[in-house]
Parts: structure tokens; C-alpha cells; sequence
């Protein structure tokens, strides 16, 4: 193997092992609260030494903010339009989108669990997150807002309270997928739930309310 071909194979290496520690971190942290996560425990679960945490992340804090800037970076990524959808009609375009958003709440409810974790605690870290990554996401949604939909004919209400009903009924049962499991018998992660629960919302809160304008 080429010296060239075994950096390659080495950088590899390293980042697999770091994100198997984000995971770990992400589950870790949105389970029991910063000050409750062990990062003894993380380095377990992502079945690392102890030491290598403290050589990728310096400390506990860093550890933190390098986990959400991960799961930012992976809801950005799993967000992305497929170009072939660009061409579809607009209800079409925004349909797909909620699937693609309740999909990614379904797989990782530890994005929503996290932050609730910090806004109870009104922490340094909340604020840091809102600045770099929650308002820039809001604000991007707060922009196509009134282009997807018929604010005319949409209820009055101000669409940064949209923005968190729209968030929050999408969240919910992934968050509570024990309690619905319990209630209900309900399976939330299985594949018949997350579509039929995804056209629901597009049905109550996007349909009746789409703009139309000769798209």
C-alpha cells in the first residue's frame, strides 16, 4: 500500500471512529442532560478508549458542540432536495419535504430531545446552538413561508408560533414513542406509521392552505 493510500485509509478510519463518539455523545446527551452525560459511558457505547475523546474533543463542553454541529450538518444533509424532485408541482415539492422531515425526526429523535434538555436549563449551550444553527434554519423556513403558502386565507397567527406548532407536532410522537407504545400498542418507527403520519400533517396543516400560482 502506498504511503498516500494508507493516509487515505487512515483518515477514514478517523472519521468513522469520530462519528461513531458523536452518536454515542448525541444519544448520551439527549438521554440525560449535559451534566448527567458520562463521557466515560459515550466512549463505551462508541466502543472507543476514553482517551480518544479527550484527544478528538478536548473536553466535555467541546464535546457538546462538536455533537450538534453533527447533527445539524446530518439534518442539512438528509433536507436536501433531489434534483429530480425540483421540477414537481409545488404540493408535490412540499409534501415530500414533510416526509423528508418527519422521516428524520422519526430516525433521530435525539435532535429534538437534546435541545429540550437545554431549554429547560436555559443554558450557554442553547444560546450558542440558536446562534449558529436554530435561527439561521428558522429564518430560511420563516422566508418560504409565504411563498408556500396562502397567508391570506391561513389562520391569524404569527408565523414564528407556526414554525414551533409545525415543529412540535411533527416531534411529538417520536419523543413519546414509549408512552404511545404503552397507550397504544403503537410502533412509531414502523414504516406505515412515519408515511401515514407525514400525509396527515401535510393534509391538516399544508393542504388547504397551499399558494397556487400557476405552478
Amino acid at each position: 500500500m502506498s504511503s498516500e493510500s494508507a493516509l487515505g485509509v487512515r483518515a477514514t478510519q478517523t472519521q468513522e471512529t469520530r462519528g461513531k463518539i458523536l452518536d454515542s455523545a448525541l444519544k448520551e446527551f439527549s438521554e440525560k442532560g449535559f451534566d448527567g452525560a458520562s463521557v466515560r459511558d459515550i466512549s463505551a457505547a462508541a466502543g472507543v478508549n476514553h482517551g480518544l475523546i479527550k484527544y478528538h474533543f478536548k473536553n466535555k463542553d467541546n464535546l457538546w458542540k462538536c455533537a450538534v454541529d453533527f447533527l445539524f450538518q446530518r439534518l442539512n444533509d438528509e433536507m436536501v432536495e433531489p434534483e429530480e424532485d425540483r421540477s414537481r408541482p409545488r404540493a408535490e415539492r412540499v409534501r415530500l419535504w414533510i416526509h423528508r422531515y418527519v422521516r428524520y425526526c422519526a430516525e433521530h429523535p435525539e435532535h429534538a430531545r437534546i435541545m429540550l434538555q437545554e431549554s429547560i436549563r436555559d443554558s450557554g449551550r442553547l444560546r450558542w446552538a440558536a446562534k449558529k444553527h436554530i435561527k439561521p434554519r428558522h429564518q430560511t423556513l420563516l422566508d418560504s413561508l409565504p411563498i408556500t403558502l396562502d397567508l391570506e386565507r391561513f389562520p391569524a397567527i404569527d408565523m414564528p408560533t407556526l414554525v414551533y406548532m409545525l415543529n412540535a407536532v411533527t416531534q411529538a410522537p417520536f419523543n413519546l414513542a414509549a408512552e404511545m407504545r404503552h397507550i397504544y400498542d403503537k410502533d412509531v418507527q414502523r414504516e406505515e406509521f412515519v408515511e401515514s403520519y407525514a400525509d396527515g400533517i401535510f393534509d391538516l396543516f399544508f393542504r388547504p392552505y397551499l399558494a397556487h400560482r400557476g405552478d
